[in-house]
């Protein structure tokens, strides 16, 4: 299990959430090798507790967000006021430059429809 948790931890360190994706399994399978059957629980739980991590650090941080602004990008936790006024300020015109100030839409994508939106509200389109 030590093992599987340093092969995770040295995969994890300075990746961005998106590039990690969120099965981590084959990540440890990759560089130890199968695990034996009767070890195999060594690296599901490394996997579940990695996974279980992040749940609750988004949970933490969209309780941060409750009852104040409108989260459009619930991947990083950008709101609406925050991109209408970067769209503004720097004339954005695409999600992907919306995407490159504030990594907005470039996670799950679920918000790009939100964010289009509201470049076409910002541009009175």
């Amino acid at each position: 299990m030590i093992a599987a948790a340093e092969v995770l931890s040295e995969h994890l360190a300075g990746n961005d959430l998106t590039s990690l994706g969120g099965e981590f399994g084959e990540v440890i399978a990759n560089e130890l090798g199968a695990f034996p059957e009767s070890r195999s629980d060594c690296s599901r739980a490394v996997n579940e507790a990695a996974k279980d991590a992040f749940t609750q650090y988004r949970h933490h941080r969209l309780e941060e967000f409750q009852g104040e602004k409108a989260i459009v990008c619930t991947c990083f936790f950008v709101s609406e006021e925050t991109l209408l006024n970067a769209i503004r300020e720097n004339d954005l015109t695409d999600v992907r430059q919306v995407s490159a100030v504030y990594r907005a839409g470039s996670g799950c994508g679920a918000c790009r429809m939100l964010i289009q939106d509201l470049i076409d509200t910002a541009h009175d389109r």
